[in-house]
């Protein structure tokens, strides 16, 4: 008769768990700045958003002055809107260092639930993005509130510098 055995030896458990364990830990390697890449990507995809809601806004104003003008598009600027002290707040969370960094013609896109931020949002027709913007229409340069981070630690916040580093990101 002859005997048949059926199961797994010790030896076939332990080398299948070595190698799980092996392929495990190359995954986690590197796999370990895809969160941080991935959070640049969104961040740069919101912020092209922003900006082409921005530039096509003011293509309105320029074809249409009498209709359209900032304050349909935009509200108030963001002098208006805030106090000195909130001011100063949302300067630094842009990485610049004063407010002599900005322009009178610099308003605040945000994802709120007012009112006000509700009719900018349907004005620019922006849908789905998320975080607060600056948007500094007189030196063409957009913010993203709190920045975006980059694998290195690093934070940007204006659209060029995202750009910059969502190139170097699509590069490699």
């Amino acid at each position: 008769m002859m005997k048949n055995n059926k199961g797994v030896s010790i030896i076939m458990l332990v080398i299948t768990i070595a190698m799980m364990a092996i392929i495990v830990s190359f995954s986690v390697f590197s796999s370990k700045n895809i969160t941080p890449e991935a959070r640049l990507a969104a961040a740069y995809a919101n912020i092209k958003t922003v900006k082409d809601a921005c530039d096509n806004a003011m293509t309105m104003i320029e074809i249409n002055p009498v209709e359209y003008d900032e304050y349909y598009f935009f509200g108030d600027n963001i002098q208006t809107l805030m106090t000195a002290t909130n001011l100063e707040s949302i300067i630094a969370d842009c990485g610049l260092t004063s407010t002599a960094d900005i322009s009178e013609r610099t308003y605040v896109i945000n994802y709120t639930e007012s009112d006000n931020n509700k009719r900018i949002l349907e004005r620019l027709e922006l849908k789905g993005v998320e975080n607060t913007y600056i948007v500094d229409l007189e030196n063409e340069k957009y913010y993203i509130l709190h920045g975006a981070e980059r694998s290195d630690g690093n934070k940007v916040y204006e659209y060029k510098d995202i750009l910059r580093a969502y190139q170097m990101l699509t590069d490699n």
